[in-house]
């Protein structure tokens, strides 16, 4: 903690923000899921939410404190949603941002035993899962982030408890979403595309997630009714470590071009 705060008081004077993984190591401890009913029944080693809990709260404490700009990754819980609606009315300078997979999914896929549903902080029950989805239609949480996590096939092609922690998420986020939560009503496509892009430059402070003339020509072309199936062979990422592997999504990346030079054309990469 103490070391926290004078890095808000340090970073405060560039105006950049400190980011963090919020996580207690002395209570997540050697758990491998969420400690809930399933991975009581299936025998895992349980991460409470307080894990993640109490350091969000700490940390917002010391951003109000300080004045430092504090960025809070991969928020999966409600009650430190509550944290950070507190610290924003508080007028502390906090941001968070949630992955697209504790947005979709819930601590029941783990009873497949299949380790890309193994990821820190671990996929919740339903209940949290609706928290943090209500706190991004709110405006509680700013932002979109993949947590890409790609690994070798022998990391996670093992037991559940022994796999790595971490799924890959660049190449199905927008799709899967698009699929949960346009589709379903719970955001508009607009909204999807701030939270996804302007949203996260503005917490980095970046010249990007604009069309404005003079912006890099940094866009991403999509086609919003376009189907199809989520095949971890025909991933391009240095891993397939996907929980959403067979998934029949809506919504697909037709080009990519970076600073205006196109690096995926038409659905191929160039």
């Amino acid at each position: 903690a103490g070391m926290l705060r004078r890095a808000l008081v340090y970073a405060k004077v560039t105006g950049l923000p400190i980011i963090e993984h919020p996580e207690d190591d002395t209570l997540s401890g050697s758990g491998v899921a969420h400690a809930g009913t399933h991975a009581a029944i299936l025998g895992f080693s349980g991460i409470p939410p307080s894990s993640e809990d109490v350091i969000v709260a700490r940390d917002a404490i010391l951003a109000r404190e300080t004045g430092g700009r504090l960025h809070l990754t991969h928020i999966s819980t409600a009650l430190s949603c509550e944290f950070i609606a507190w610290a924003k009315a508080a007028g502390a300078a906090v941001t968070a941002d949630v992955t697209p997979h504790h947005l979709v999914l819930d601590d029941s896929g783990i009873e497949s035993f299949h380790s890309s549903f193994k990821m820190k902080p671990p996929l919740r029950s339903k209940d949290h899962v609706a928290a943090v989805r209500k706190a991004l239609v709110d405006g509680v949480i700013d932002c979109i982030a993949t947590d890409h996590a790609p690994h070798r096939d022998e990391e996670k092609n093992v037991e559940f408890e022994y796999a790595a922690f971490g799924v890959t998420g660049l190449e199905t986020a927008f799709a899967v979403l698009n699929t949960e939560l346009v589709e379903c009503g719970v955001l508009s496509l607009p909204r999807l595309i701030e939270v996804m892009t302007a949203k996260p430059a503005a917490v980095l402070g970046l010249p990007a997630g604009t069309l404005s003339v003079g912006a890099a020509a940094d866009i991403v072309l999509i086609n919003p009714g376009c189907q199809w199936y989520v095949d971890t062979d025909a991933l391009v990422s240095a891993g397939r470590n996907t929980p959403f592997e067979g998934w029949k999504v809506k919504g697909a990346i037709v080009s990519v071009l970076v600073d205006g030079d196109f690096k995926k054309r038409d659905g191929c990469l160039l």
